[in-house]
């Protein structure tokens, strides 16, 4: 579960070049910026190809998601209200962050104190919905998973599905990384890529 590839190492550790005071150099960002998009995207690339995942679906911002699991066929009309678990990893599978305690026992992230709760929020045809808390690019990609069609324009994101996102560094945490998950004797390291797994729990009006 832990494997790590050279091309995944990168993506996880590699910090931009220089100090914190090129993150004050506009060329040196764009530079950066650029070099890093390329890591990640042969990053994400390589996980899809290990781990076979189909039908990837791409945005311009270059986000990525799948369907990996069938629900039971019954999916949430806009405005209700959704319980969704997610659980996110790197792309070594190391585990930072879950909704769900057993997991979070697991991988020794467990926080004294926390809840652990699946997210509850109404589901909106534009993500309104979702918590501002959250980064904007897993907003949007949780509302697309949501809203996730066949080819009869029919939702499939049914009751126990389950899908992942992919999210770039450059819409995740960039060049700083985050301290937040240092709670967790942990944190999110700069130029990351993360993946959540989310699972449709259950809904209602």
């Amino acid at each position: 579960m832990f494997f790590v590839a050279s091309i995944a190492s990168l993506s996880i550790f590699i910090a931009c070049s220089g100090s914190d005071r090129d993150l004050d150099n506009p060329a040196l960002i764009t530079a950066d910026s650029l070099r890093q998009s390329g890591i990640d995207n042969d990053s994400i690339e390589w996980y899809i190809t290990e781990y076979g995942i189909e039908n990837v679906i791409s945005e311009e911002t270059g986000i990525r998601y799948a369907l990996i699991k069938e629900g039971n066929g019954e999916v949430p009309d806009y405005n209700d209200i959704v319980s969704v678990e997610y659980t996110g990893k790197f792309l070594n599978n190391k585990v930072f962050d879950t909704t769900i305690e057993d997991v979070a026992i697991a991988a020794e992230i467990d926080a004294a104190g926390r809840v652990y709760t699946p997210m509850r929020f109404n589901f909106t045809q534009d993500g309104s919905g979702i918590s501002s808390s959250f980064l904007a690019q897993f907003k949007v990609g949780l509302n697309k998973i949501l809203s996730m069609t066949d080819d009869n324009n029919v939702r499939i994101f049914s009751k126990g599905s389950k899908a992942l996102l992919f999210m770039p560094s450059a819409v995740g945490y960039g060049v700083r990384g985050d301290q937040f998950y240092d709670q967790y004797e942990d944190n999110i390291p700069p130029n990351t890529v993360l993946i959540f797994e989310f699972t449709l729990v259950t809904f209602r009006p």
